[in-house]
């Protein structure tokens, strides 16, 4: 008996353990030309409210794949863009236009590949951290805290990186 509660508690402890978020370090490129990463995504974009888990994948600037996770992780936004070929689905709609996309975010598909392979003139602030002033947003890059946020008329969008590569496998 003892030791089945014994095994309970580590049990719980290491599954407790595995759910605490992980501050990983990493080394930032000065701009990005490929990245692999797992990330947070928090925002509040137009009419959009969102909080939970994605994945991205960009080569600069040829090809962006992300997609956006729900709480049981399904698949609840992708966008992928090769060359002349862009596509986001959602649950509701299918864009097949980056036209249709900027009008629907605010934001071009190359001003969003630009914003995350850091390109564009940054600017230091004072805490320390860099932005990248566009025209309705801003870019604020925090090393510290390994993540990107968008800033400005259409709301607020930040990435928090868990797991990042820069390499191509």
């Amino acid at each position: 008996m003892k030791t089945t509660i014994a095994c309970i508690g580590v049990l719980t402890f290491l599954s407790a353990c595995a759910l605490f978020p992980h501050k990983i370090s990493i080394t930032w490129p000065e701009t990005i030309e490929y990245v692999e990463a797992l990330c947070e995504l928090d925002m509040t974009w137009h009419d959009m409210t969102y909080s939970g888990t994605m994945s991205l994948k960009m080569d600069y600037p040829h090809m962006l794949f992300l997609e956006v996770y729900g709480p049981f992780g399904n698949t609840i936004l992708s966008i992928k863009k090769e060359r002349n070929m862009f596509h986001l689905v959602t649950s509701e709609e299918t864009i097949t236009s980056e036209q249709a996309f900027e009008k629907r975010f605010g934001i071009t598909v190359g001003e969003l590949m630009d914003d995350i392979a850091m390109r564009g003139e940054k600017r230091p602030m004072d805490n320390g951290h860099a932005y990248i002033e566009r025209h309705y947003y801003r870019v604020i890059y925090n090393r510290d805290k390994n993540s990107i946020c968008w800033r400005g008329i259409p709301g607020v969008m930040c990435l928090s990186f868990l797991e990042v590569s820069f390499y191509k496998q």
